[in-house]
């Protein structure tokens, strides 16, 4: 195989490409605390760059302060860990944490100069921010359910561990054109979201002679270029695993397009090379050839976490599935959160990739006593669907690529649903405030991203509309049908959609079915509120989208 990150001649690279090669990655721990000494309120790109392979992102420009992100594999974390995790953004943080659709943790506004206490503290219990940003295996993500799913195929807390231990602190895989996402599901339902992830681990049944063992997809990104992830068509033993995703990631180390980042993710040479000469390269990377099989069966859809109370596969033992829409906790919420895992459960929980936090291995007995301490804490053991299945990315009062606010708004959304009494309808909401899909709206039954509009000669905040995405047998990217609503009048342009749903379904289809059958042009005027309704008191009519805009 030729290594592209060696035959290329720097002047073709990007910048990004040539601080790698200046030096490796991991090699930079005495800049960090150079960069305590002289602060960062003016750091160059160059180290902007650099420290997220250490899972550190400024809040600059003129900041001294980072964001920090934990990965936490397969979101599976301890009362210990979370509670240390509380004290760190209490003490030198803003008092809160996120949940991420990874399934990790971030803080905000750390001090630079407490970047290293904060680092050798999360050690201390088991955690990292290494390798959570830039073009790394990012934080593997897995079933929140595995090993206590009553209904699973298979238990990938074991593979979970394996990859773990071979990626982290991996030097020869650090250096990746692009970021490289993994994801494990043994459920049987995607919940992890396969057709998304450059590598997805999925137990099936062999379609012929019926034993369990594992299917590969690859090249998913949900991100501007919209690809599903594709079945690589072959059936692997668990022991299997761990190598055929590591000779995956050597080639797209050493052949994905390091003169363009934005065509460097492994989906663009999946579209360049075509998938058989993907797998060859794999299995030459590999050095044997994989065993084929088509005709694997994709994964059914389960869009909503388990939240409120579930058995587990363990006799007698329970898990409560807490609801925090946005993924939004707060340090106290975090330490009760603890201490009654500690209580009631094993210590442990599981973060979903909907931003939601399960409890598990609560003793039946025990159940009534832990929901009514997290009522009294103001958590929610439970929800309706749409309060589970809303998703929001940090919006623009951190990120600096955001144009809106997205976790109020969203929890506004899901507030003004329950008072119209539509929030039991099954769906799932993403907010996210640019382009990049980091709360996966272009997967979304509803999706909304964040523009800016102007009305009277005022700009204001505002989202273009997206129905009809999912994941699941029926996986597809949702078809943008309204640009620039105003976000003053989302709440109602929502309610109105799904009312009009509601009273012209077949049947009991589907909101996604519903969007799917119509072109969006027709479902453009269909959920467009009449010329006389108070929805047209900001911006008559809304602005469609030019014919084939997805």
């Amino acid at each position: 195989m030729i290594r592209h990150d060696i035959v290329t001649p720097d002047a073709k690279l990007p910048n990004e490409e040539r601080f790698k090669r200046e030096r490796h990655p991991f090699d930079i721990q005495n800049d960090i605390l150079r960069l305590i000494k002289v602060g960062t309120t003016d750091l160059e790109k160059e180290w902007a760059f650099r420290l997220r392979w250490y899972g550190l992102f400024w809040e600059g420009p003129r900041s001294d302060t980072f964001m920090i992100r934990i990965k936490v594999p397969g979101g599976q974390i301890t009362a210990r860990q979370l509670r240390t995790v509380a004290d760190l953004a209490e003490r030198f943080g803003l008092q809160h944490l996120d949940a991420t659709t990874r399934q990790g943790i971030q803080i905000r506004g750390v001090p630079m100069k407490r970047v290293p206490q904060v680092m050798e503290t999360l050690a201390v219990v088991g955690l990292s921010s290494m390798q959570s940003g830039a073009d790394n295996i990012r934080n593997l993500t897995a079933c929140p359910v595995a090993g206590i799913d009553p209904n699973e195929l298979a238990d990938v807390t074991p593979l979970l561990h394996e990859l773990q231990r071979r990626f982290s602190g991996n030097r020869e895989l650090a250096d990746l054109p692009r970021k490289f996402n993994i994801t494990l599901s043994g459920c049987g339902t995607g919940c992890t979201h396969p057709e998304l992830a450059d590598i997805a681990v999925v137990a099936v049944r062999h379609p012929r002679q019926g034993h369990t063992g594992y299917a590969l997809y690859v090249g998913g990104q949900p991100s501007t270029s919209h690809f599903l992830s594709h079945d690589l068509e072959v059936f692997l033993a668990a022991e299997e695993v761990p190598d055929v995703c590591e000779a995956i990631a050597r080639v797209f180390r050493d052949h994905g397009d390091r003169t363009n980042r934005k065509r460097a993710r492994m989906s663009h040479l999946i579209e360049k090379w075509g998938l058989e000469c993907f797998r060859l390269a794999v299995e030459e990377s590999l050095g044997r050839m994989l065993s084929r099989v088509s005709g694997i069966s994709p994964p059914r859809e389960n869009a909503h976490d388990p939240l409120g109370i579930h058995a587990q596969r363990q006799a007698g033992y329970t898990l409560v599935g807490v609801s925090f829409p946005v993924g939004r906790i707060t340090c106290t919420e975090a330490r009760v959160l603890a201490m009654l895992a500690e209580r009631y459960g094993s210590a442990r929980m599981r973060i979903t990739t909907r931003q939601n936090v399960l409890l598990t291995d609560v003793a039946e007995a025990n159940v009534a006593a832990i929901c009514a301490a997290l009522g009294n804490a103001g958590m929610n053991p439970g929800g309706n669907p749409v309060r589970a299945g809303v998703t929001a990315c940090s919006g623009n009062t951190y990120c600096k690529l955001a144009t809106v606010e997205t976790k109020q708004r969203a929890v506004e959304i899901v507030n003004y649903l329950e008072s119209e009494g539509l929030a039991h309808l099954p769906l799932t909401v993403g907010l996210s405030a640019c382009p990049n899909t980091c709360a996966l709206h272009s997967v979304a039954d509803i999706g909304l991203q964040g523009c800016k509009t102007k009305v009277a000669g005022l700009t204001m905040e505002a989202f273009h509309v997206h129905f009809g995405g999912g994941t699941g047998r029926e996986a597809g990217f949702g078809k943008r049908v309204l640009e620039k609503v105003p976000a003053a009048q989302l709440n109602e342009y929502l309610a109105h959609a799904l009312r009009t749903y509601l009273e012209q379904r077949q049947g009991e289809e589907s909101f996604r079915d519903f969007c799917r059958r119509q072109t969006p042009e027709h479902l453009a005027t269909l959920f467009t509120p009449k010329k006389n309704s108070p929805l047209a008191v900001f911006h008559w009519p809304p602005v469609l989208p030019a014919r084939g805009a997805g």
